[in-house]
């Protein structure tokens, strides 16, 4: 019998970034894997109404109760400062916390240059430092499946310059498939990522705005079909699409919420 999968988002940024974890379920109360996934942003602005005085010195990690010394795997779709820009603070913080468990970051090719040259500008010599904890750097290239431990997962080109190429994202973990655009355009690649997912997690940064290297609330709507995946949570949405989302049929990402697969 297949482990039950558990997405978790500890926080959705301000406003564009979302960032999720896989927590595959053994047993009741009993995780055996933590997996972030998706990307790890730097930490930006929330509005005002989002914060109480108990919540606006915590990680979005520390308000939903996940260690961030418990995160296994970093997946990454490209390489952009708001969807790569957190792992320096993650890697300091296991560093802080005398963190031993292994950490690996996987994505596009490049990335371990990528997070390294990020490291030495936020803070010099950082990359060099000897660790209690090893970080190993996984690259995914197109149409390639990649071992990760319990997890797998397969690459897609998508259309977002980056400086590398930017691809969706097909995970397997716990039994359950979980697809992800990254920052695309719409591509045929893309249902070939997330045909019979059980989940599609999708930027919508438009309601309805066509514009160069973005999917649109409206381009997904009507391709549904296609897509032929189980259900969608959108993310990365600007304040157009989050301004209309009264209108929207889809499901969107949230702080907090728990999708059980």
């Amino acid at each position: 019998m297949n482990q039950a999968a558990k997405i978790v988002i500890p926080g959705t940024g301000w406003v564009p970034a979302t960032s999720f974890d896989v927590v595959g379920q053994a047993m009741p109360l009993d995780w055996d894997a933590i997996f972030r996934i998706i990307h790890c942003e730097a930490a930006r602005p929330r509005p005002p109404s989002c914060e109480t005085r108990e919540t606006r010195s915590q990680s979005p990690y520390q308000k939903f109760g996940v260690d961030p010394s418990s995160i296994d795997r970093v997946l990454i779709s490209h390489l952009h400062g708001d969807h790569f820009g957190g792992i320096p603070f993650l890697i300091l913080d296991g560093q802080f916390a005398r963190r031993t468990r292994p950490l690996i970051i996987a994505g596009p090719e490049g990335v371990e240059t990528r997070v390294k040259t990020a490291m030495e500008v936020f803070f010099p010599g950082s990359s060099q430092v000897e660790r209690k904890f090893t970080v190993s750097f996984v690259e995914l290239r197109h149409g390639e499946k990649t071992a990760l431990g319990p997890l797998s997962v397969v690459a897609y080109e998508g259309v977002h310059p980056s400086g590398s190429p930017s691809l969706a994202l097909r995970m397997r973990v716990a039994g359950r498939v979980i697809a992800y655009s990254g920052d695309t355009e719409w591509t045929e690649a893309l249902p070939e990522a997330t045909r019979d997912a059980h989940l599609f997690i999708s930027e919508a940064y438009y309601f309805e705005k066509k514009i160069k290297y973005h999917l649109d609330y409206r381009t997904i709507l009507d391709r549904i079909p296609r897509l032929g995946c189980k259900k969608i949570i959108l993310t990365h949405m600007s304040q157009d699409m989050l301004s209309r989302l009264g209108e929207v049929k889809i499901d969107w990402a949230e702080d907090g919420k728990k999708i059980v697969l």
